[in-house]
């Protein structure tokens, strides 16, 4: 058993990796569900509302499924819905099907989020568990890497055949599929008596639930934020680029932007585990101000009155900040959850995790919505920013209890 673990050690970081998302959706989504698919900026922050709130409603659900499931298993299914969800965005053509497309997205990720349970489970049968933010932040870098090149290539790729990154994709997610059938989480083939698989199945409360519920709440809005920014500010200077290029110009633009914004993404991946072992007490702080510069840099290059590339310039930069500091908030946050509750706690704070990821979103999305419909864009950055200075003052509160438990 010692050698199969050790393999599905050394596969966890490229299925982590490869599986984080979309990788080639992502670098095309804006352009190809406007352009392609013909829906509005509106319609698309919808896709987000709608399918957060059902994440929102399936959390205790999947939780019951994934405690009889287990977590391989789990990790298997999710990695199908994924499959299933990339097949959809490629060919479905009506609005309600790519409602459902986002569903199965979402509750791809509610089940494969039980592969940082695994690999924290595997980690610990060899006592590496502190090895955890390391073999995470590879995990991510290989993400970036793979996306990196993705998105310098998807604007050649789009004009070429708009459907040729959607088809690769679909590609990568049947590998994803097949590198799931190669893991497993040892705790599983360890003996349980009837009693324990019974107690393991409850629903159960992490304590202390006050730091708990704190941790959980700064997440869902920061990754809230992350995920709705980096989406409507990709928009913004995508309409910037469409008022002097055309479309098939725009499309390469923006992939060449999506790749600068992952160069950067690799290096705070390849840095972040140097950084947090110096700033450990200080990370929860350092993101939310990161988060917070990168949206006030976002405005000031949007009302600038300089040279519409300088503008670009200085937007790409900006938009840069969110999916850089996506990785280092779910690793953090991930890393805090596992290391301060105890292990009876795991499945369950992983799934509420993922509650308040949804919730962010649905909060969150449901916010832009609302702003879009009667407000341009750019406002909706102002308030976004508002909301970060509230977070970045309770990150003070929760470091404050967290220095108290140690």
């Amino acid at each position: 058993m010692e050698n199969k673990v050790k393999l599905a050690n050394k596969i966890y970081p490229w299925f982590a990796g490869l599986s984080s998302d979309l990788i080639f959706f992502i670098a095309i989504n804006s352009i190809w569900l406007t352009t392609v698919k013909g829906f509005s900026f509106a319609e698309i922050t919808f896709f987000t509302t709608v399918s957060s709130l059902f994440g929102i409603v399936f959390q205790f659900p999947s939780l019951i499924i994934i405690k009889k499931m287990g977590n391989t298993n789990s990790i298997r299914f999710g990695s199908f819905l994924l499959l299933v969800a990339s097949i959809m965005l490629t060919f479905c053509t009506k609005y309600i099907s790519f409602i459902m497309a986002n569903i199965f997205y979402e509750m791809a990720f509610v089940f494969t989020l039980m592969s940082s349970v695994l690999i924290k489970n595997n980690l610990n049968y060899f006592s590496k568990n502190k090895e955890y933010v390391k073999i995470r932040s590879k995990a991510s870098l290989i993400y970036a890497v793979a996306t990196a090149f993705i998105t310098l290539l998807s604007g050649i790729l789009f004009n070429l055949y708009n459907y040729l990154p959607m088809i690769l994709g679909i590609i990568n997610s049947l590998a994803c599929l097949v590198m799931s059938f190669l893991i497993f989480d040892v705790d599983e083939k360890i003996s349980f008596t009837k009693e324990m698989i019974k107690e393991e199945r409850k629903l159960l409360i992490p304590r202390p639930f006050k730091l708990f519920l704190l941790i959980l709440f700064f997440y869902a809005m920061m990754f809230g934020i992350i995920v709705i920014g980096q989406q409507d500010s990709k928009l913004l200077i995508q309409s910037e680029l469409l008022n002097i290029l055309s479309v098939s110009k725009t499309a390469t633009y923006i992939g060449i932007i999506m790749f600068i914004s992952r160069l950067l993404r690799i290096v705070v991946n390849y840095f972040y585990p140097k950084l947090y072992n110096v700033m450990k007490d200080k990370m929860i702080i350092l993101l939310g101000c990161s988060l917070l510069c990168g949206l006030i840099i976002l405005l000031i290059g949007y009302y600038l009155n300089v040279n519409i590339y300088i503008k670009i310039f200085i937007m790409v930069g900006a938009f840069s900040c969110f999916p850089s500091l996506r990785d280092p908030v779910n690793i953090y946050i991930q890393n805090l959850l596992l290391e301060k509750f105890s292990k009876e706690y795991q499945k369950d704070t992983m799934i509420y995790l993922s509650l308040s990821k949804h919730i962010g979103q649905f909060i969150i999305s449901s916010v832009a919505t609302i702003i879009l419909l009667k407000f341009p864009l750019q406002y909706l950055f102002f308030v976004f920013s508002i909301i970060l200075v509230f977070l970045i003052l309770l990150t003070f509160k929760i470091k404050k209890i967290l220095e108290n438990n140690i």
